[in-house]
This record gives structure tokens, sequence and C-alpha cells, in this order.
């Protein structure tokens, strides 16, 4: 099976693993099939690039530390353009966010659903496709059915 038949085109997946390694893996394998990406993250960049070959691929670092390609968790506003910005090359291409956990520790449960329904909505128009992974213990179960609702659920074991 492909993986353009398991992640379609316009579509987004919430991946729900206790640490992001399949949805990195993922990430790293259609970068390697030659799509463009954009990872936005709270792992360090040194680390993603060691860890999982994805040396061609512009991350965006949540931080409070200042720097180039750094953005304050709470800028969800800059976060946003960037996403748009990316997805609007027209190419095929991937987005993946990586702490979205700590998106909602930062800004709240509901701000950070938002940036998320912002995001499906960019996917869903420019036809490329979004990669969530998140640890589904740190929701209540009211939020987690919330966010679930607006992704496509992959289940790691």
């Amino acid at each position: 099976m492909s993986l353009d038949a398991i992640l379609k085109r316009g579509q987004s997946y919430l991946i729900e693993e206790g640490k992001p390694d399949t949805s990195f893996k993922l990430f790293s394998k259609l970068i390697e099939y030659g799509f463009k990406g954009l990872l936005i993250s709270r792992t360090h960049p040194s680390h993603v690039h060691e860890e999982y070959n994805v040396k061609d691929v512009p991350i965006i670092w949540l931080t409070h530390v200042r720097g180039e390609n750094h953005v304050v968790p709470t800028n969800i506003a800059q976060l946003s353009i960037a996403v748009k910005d990316f997805s609007e090359k027209g190419v095929e291409s991937v987005i993946m966010l990586e702490g979205l956990e700590y998106l909602i520790a930062r800004n709240g449960f509901e701000v950070a659903l938002r940036f998320v329904e912002l995001m499906v909505d960019i996917v869903t128009i420019s036809k490329c496709r979004l990669i969530i992974p998140f640890n589904a213990q740190t929701l209540s179960e009211v939020e987690l059915h919330r966010l679930e609702r607006e992704l496509n659920v992959i289940r790691t074991i």
C-alpha cells in the first residue's frame, strides 16, 4: 500500500501515540519520496535532523527563546501565517505539527483547537496533508472527542 493511499491529499490526521515516533517516520518517508515538508515542532531542530533525517525541511521551533525560525507558542497568528504561506506553494506537500500538547498548555484548549481547525481548512483547500502526533491521555474525554472530530484518527499500539 502506498503512502498516498494512507495519507490522502487534502486530509488531516491525528496520530495518537505516546511519543511521536510513528509520525516522524511517516513524515520522513514522505520527504524521502519527494514531498515538500514543513515541521512545526517542540523538539529542537538539531535533534529532529539527527534522529529523523529530514535535513531539507524548514522547521519552526516552538520556544520562548528568540532566534531564526523560532516562534513563541502563544503567537498563533504567526504560526497560522507560516502554515498558509507554505500551503500556497502548490506542490505535493505535508505539514507536521509536533507539540500540540505544548500549544494547549500555553494557550488553552479552545485557542489550540481553533488553530487546528484553521490548519484543517488550509490543508483541505491546498490539498496538502497534515500530520499531528498527539498523546490522547493529555486531554479530558470531552476535549479529546472534540479534537478527534476535526481529524482522521490513527491510533498506534
